[in-house]
């Protein structure tokens, strides 16, 4: 669609500014915060690993323009707009952009000392001595003094016994056990969730990173074994392979594909990364077929634009009511709901829940996160009412609910694991609730017989039976 849209060096040139301007203020609202706050990335960005991979295309972006334009103030613009998405994802502290930025870089300077042999000896002198740099960061990581940097402590630990490395390693042994179970056709996009759950390995738990659910492998080419078996694997790397094909002449082309991929080994794709990837397919296709800037569009006649922009708008005006206006209310809707319940307003919570509910009936797994959100927070408040009655009215709003939310995504664990808490945390009401509990968490056993949590709370569960028992006998 984009080679289509954009058919001249000048219309390129002009939409790409537009990108590298908004990742400037990206990265700006990273910087910000983390330096003046020392706030650390995940409380600003709540996944750092997100703005990181698509800083790496924004810097490739701006390095493009750089070498498409000769006005100097410009030049010098793009070089400290570049600066600071380095600086953004340095101090966004995550591994795996660092790796794919320093495998860019050291590409580029290989492919310098080998083009440009009058530079040869500076370049190869500066590599050494980024090296050497490196080299004394390494052997003197364990120092108070640079233990304290966040920014050194993560780009030199690279031991296995580090949490997330132990924690990447769990999560690839387990999609190897789903890719094992379906070698071919592989699980359905987005269903790592599911593998992970079924063959979850207790060497997760041990890694310690205090994370209960995993939604991606944490490597690409794994999701892409997981999702579409090995036929969308091949699919994959034949097509990162036939775009190496087409820039291995263009360094800068290459260094960023270089970039993605090792980025990718321990990270994951999101639209972040993945619609600048195909904005990059573009360019380099805009690139392949030599279009210069005098190069017009080829001619349209007016009636069929007018046709085409009225289909488009109205198009586009449809989709944006239903899919994001409508979901848009019906989050308002819950979350004046979540304001309700937190100052004990039955009357005008029942309201704004029917009401947020209905709307988001058409979008089943927003209504499932909602329904578990206002789960979560009617236990958090529960001390917080007056009287046990008030309680008992949102606890039976909320769990018919539950109970169809969770039967729905049986294989959703985490919508299984709250209502089976919220049910264990009211059994003194019900002791029946307990029942209920401990047929969830049997299921929960029988998919995911390696997890360590499911049996502590089965354990925990018999406590509070025998507990209500016992007070029961003393009554």
């Amino acid at each position: 669609v984009i080679t289509v849209a954009l058919r001249t060096n000048r219309q390129w040139n002009i939409f790409l500014a537009f990108n590298v301007a908004i990742s400037a203020y990206a990265a700006i609202t990273l910087i910000g915060p983390v330096l003046l706050t020392g706030y650390v990335p995940e409380t600003i960005t709540g996944n750092p690993t997100f703005i990181s991979a698509y800083l790496i295309f924004s810097i490739f972006f701006a390095l493009y323009l750089f070498t498409q334009t000769d006005s100097k103030k410009l030049k010098i613009l793009l070089g400290f707009i570049t600066v600071m998405q380095v600086s953004a994802i340095l101090l966004s502290n995550v591994r795996g952009a660092f790796l794919g930025l320093s495998a860019a870089v050291f590409f580029m300077i290989i492919y310098a000392i080998w083009k440009y042999k009058n530079l040869r000896h500076l370049l190869a002198g500066g590599l050494i001595i980024i090296f050497l740099i490196y080299g004394l960061l390494f052997i003197n990581r364990g120092s108070h003094f640079l233990n304290d940097n966040s920014i050194v402590r993560r780009i030199t630990n690279f031991s296995l016994n580090e949490e997330t490395i132990k924690a990447r390693f769990a999560m690839w042994k387990i999609a190897l056990s789903g890719i094992k179970e379906r070698p071919l056709l592989g699980w359905g996009r987005e269903n790592y969730s599911l593998v992970f759950n079924m063959h979850f390995d207790p060497l997760f738990d041990a890694a310690g990173v205090g994370e209960a659910w995993e939604d991606r492998a944490h490597n690409v080419f794994f999701d892409e074994l997981i999702n579409s078996g090995i036929v969308g694997f091949l699919a994959y790397l034949f097509l990162l392979i036939s775009i190496f094909i087409s820039v291995r002449r263009r360094p800068l082309f290459v260094a960023l594909l270089l970039a993605y991929t090792v980025q990718n080994l321990t990270g994951v794709d999101t639209l972040n990364s993945y619609l600048p990837f195909f904005i990059y397919i573009g360019l380099l296709n805009s690139k392949s077929w030599e279009l210069s800037r005098d190069v017009s569009p080829s001619y349209s006649p007016p009636r069929l634009k007018a046709i085409t922009a009225v289909v488009l708008s109205l198009l586009i005006a449809t989709t944006s009511i239903f899919f994001t206006v409508q979901s848009a209310r019906g989050n308002v809707a819950i979350h004046s709901a979540l304001a309700n319940l937190a100052v004990d307003n039955y009357a005008a919570f029942q309201e704004n829940y029917d009401k947020g509910k209905k709307i988001l009936q058409s979008f089943p797994y927003l209504e499932a996160e909602a329904i578990i959100l206002l789960s979560s927070v009617v236990n958090q408040v529960a001390a917080g009412f007056s009287k046990l009655d008030n309680y008992k009215n949102y606890l039976n709003q909320i769990i018919p609910d539950l109970q169809r939310v969770t039967s729905r995504n049986e294989m959703e664990h985490r919508f299984s694991m709250m209502f089976a808490g919220l049910l264990i945390n009211n059994a003194s009401m019900d002791q029946s609730y307990l029942d209920r509990a401990d047929n969830i968490l049997k299921n929960l056993i029988g998919t995911s017989p390696g997890r360590k949590l499911y049996i502590n709370i089965v354990l925990f569960s018999k406590q509070v039976r025998n507990a209500l028992e016992a007070q029961a006998n003393q009554k």
